[in-house]
């Protein structure tokens, strides 16, 4: 397919899987996998992407160089416009047919932008009051913001309109990560540790759902994490040098069974 297959996101019955380092966008078939088409222009270091109002979002962002969102339609993958950035931009996501894009990447930054798809212009920037931004997603209608600070750790729900509507102080946890939500229950981790949390709790989890195992150097901890269909997939990437031993557990937090993927395995989706 190419370097890097960074991210996949699905439209409809077709996947769309990002090739980071090739920068190109290859369409598939989510069933067959068989190419419908594929896009080159306009991308340099794609990281992320969304759909919204018929069309594609992506987040560009080259270490020391450009930061911007290509847009293209969904119907031909034609080129449509591209929003420049001064600021990071790496995770993206639709909510209420609205793109909200993280301006933050590998733990540092604290803002995030609101677009307005009728016109594809940023409406406004949500600064968190606190933590920098590890991981922001979207949740029944909301957007949700992990950010960590140097003794707790914060969850920032926002509306689809760009308001902090409730905030979840983690307190006493640090540098949290890899949020995740499914069924109303927030999955989280720190270090080593996994934490679960619903929605409407109003205090930290007095401990851990369940701790991984140590891997071969810290950048492979944990470095994929997805919670699917009441399954929780940890990836530990072996130190990219061999292929990713990939962990299952229950959402109970009880290993259901373990199996090897790819090198530097990042994430498992739902089809």
């Amino acid at each position: 397919m190419g370097d890097v297959l960074q991210t996949i996101a699905y439209n409809g019955e077709n996947a769309y899987l990002l090739l980071n380092n090739s920068n190109k966008i290859q369409i598939v078939n989510r069933y067959n996998f068989k190419k419908l088409g594929e896009i080159t222009s306009q991308l340099n270091t794609p990281r992320f992407m969304a759909f919204a109002n018929n069309n594609l979002y992506v987040t560009n962002d080259k270490y020391g160089g450009d930061k911007f969102v290509s847009i293209y339609k969904t119907s031909d993958l034609s080129f449509v416009k591209k929003i420049n950035f001064t600021d990071n931009v790496e995770r993206i996501v639709a909510v209420n047919n609205n793109i909200f894009v993280q301006n933050a990447s590998f733990g540092f930054g604290n803002k995030i932008s609101y677009i307005t798809t009728s016109n594809n212009e940023v409406q406004s920037t949500i600064t968190l009051p606190s933590g920098n931004i590890n991981k922001m997603i979207a949740y029944n209608q909301s957007v949700y913001a992990i950010a960590a600070g140097t003794t707790d750790s914060y969850v920032y729900q926002i509306s689809n309109t760009g308001t902090i509507t409730k905030t979840y102080t983690l307190t006493g946890i640090t540098d949290a990560t890899n949020l995740e939500i499914e069924k109303g229950k927030m999955y989280f981790s720190s270090g080593l540790k996994v934490y679960a949390m619903d929605l409407t709790a109003t205090t930290v989890p007095s401990a851990p759902l369940f701790t991984v195992a140590n891997s071969i150097d810290p950048y492979s901890n944990l470095y994929g994490f997805s919670v699917v269909n009441d399954r929780i997939f940890v990836s530990d990437a072996n130190g990219f040098t061999e292929d990713s031993k990939i962990t299952v557990y229950s959402t109970a937090g009880s290993i259901l069974k373990t199996f090897t993927a790819g090198k530097g395995s990042n994430g498992v989706y739902g089809n």
